[in-house]
């Protein structure tokens, strides 16, 4: 082989974590040169575009790209030790510089695959930023019943919202978000004085009684199991889930009434939103529709405020 004197520039990538060090190169028999490199990169099955560059006026411009090469040059997949080899007067025969510069550049490849791994499983910045148990609380927003049979009783006027609210614990492990949480909804009666005798009968066991205000008491425990289909660079985290709930309902003064009190199970699906305000507060807009309840179901919107632990 001809004596000629190389110099070698990498070029650092860091896109999404990327990296190209230790660049190092060697001359072998056949006029060959090895050059080696690392592919550093938090994503170890990666995809990539790794190029090698050549220059004859001491790395001023880089005209050349090299075509007798082999090894980890072109699409390059996984992170980690890599080589090329460089058949060099193949490409320059007329070569008589002595300072030649070469330099190797490498970039994500986003490819359908790639893309799709990211909307499935989550990319790295989504779960550093989610990933953990978050303790939280929230309000109801707007809650609608949904009963043929319950309709004059449910309807607009005849329920007035009093104190409402959730609180829960969430897990979330991308591309699943596991919710575990104490519901209660309190509605101030507005129903006709026939109705009110009716439930002070049912209530105290005496239809005149009017001592105390009546009140529909909701109290319910849920869990249920989510799926974040489109992670969107970690600041949003939209999900779709469902799961079951377990409610008592009861009709009194107080919510531990026991002569009104009825105890049910119902399904429900859950789409919602969450924001990653801070790596450490959340902030979650969603919806419910219940389904199966043996005396009605009901939809409601709701909000969540919750500490991040991780």
């Amino acid at each position: 082989m001809r004596n000629i004197v190389l110099t070698i520039i990498a070029l650092t990538a860091t896109l999404t974590a990327q990296s190209i060090n230790r660049v190092q190169f060697r001359t072998l028999p056949g006029n060959l040169i090895e050059i080696t490199y690392s592919l550093a990169d938090s994503e170890p099955k990666g995809i990539y575009s790794i190029e090698l560059m050549a220059s004859l006026d001491g790395g001023y411009s880089f005209p050349i790209s090299p075509s007798s090469v082999t090894g980890d040059v072109g699409i390059v997949r996984g992170s980690g030790r890599k080589a090329i080899l460089w058949k060099v007067l193949d490409d320059l025969p007329a070569l008589t510089t002595e300072a030649l510069v070469f330099k190797v550049a490498g970039r994500n490849r986003n490819t359908v695959g790639a893309i799709f791994r990211s909307l499935v499983i989550g990319n790295r910045l989504t779960k550093r930023l989610s990933n953990g148990v978050t303790l939280y609380a929230g309000q109801y927003l707007t809650t609608r019943f949904e009963d043929p049979t319950f309709t004059e009783l449910v309807s607009d006027g005849m329920l007035q919202a009093g104190p409402q609210g959730r609180v829960g614990l969430r897990i979330t492990n991308v591309p699943f978000i596991y919710k575990f949480e104490g519901l209660a909804r309190v509605w101030e009666l507005g129903y006709p004085d026939s109705t009110l005798q009716q439930l002070r009968l049912l209530s105290y066991g005496n239809e005149s009684y009017s001592g105390e205000t009546l009140r529909l008491y909701q109290l319910g425990a849920a869990a249920s199991v989510s799926y974040t289909p489109l992670p969107v660079f970690g600041l949003f985290l939209p999900y779709v889930g469902g799961g079951a709930a377990i409610w008592r309902h009861s009709i009194g003064s107080q919510p531990n009434s026991e002569l009104s009190a009825v105890n049910s199970t119902s399904l429900f699906v859950e789409v919602g939103l969450q924001a990653n305000l801070r790596r450490w507060l959340k902030l979650t807009l969603g919806g419910r529709q219940y389904y199966l309840a043996p005396r009605y179901d009901s939809r409601e919107t709701f909000f969540e405020l919750g500490v991040h632990f991780y």
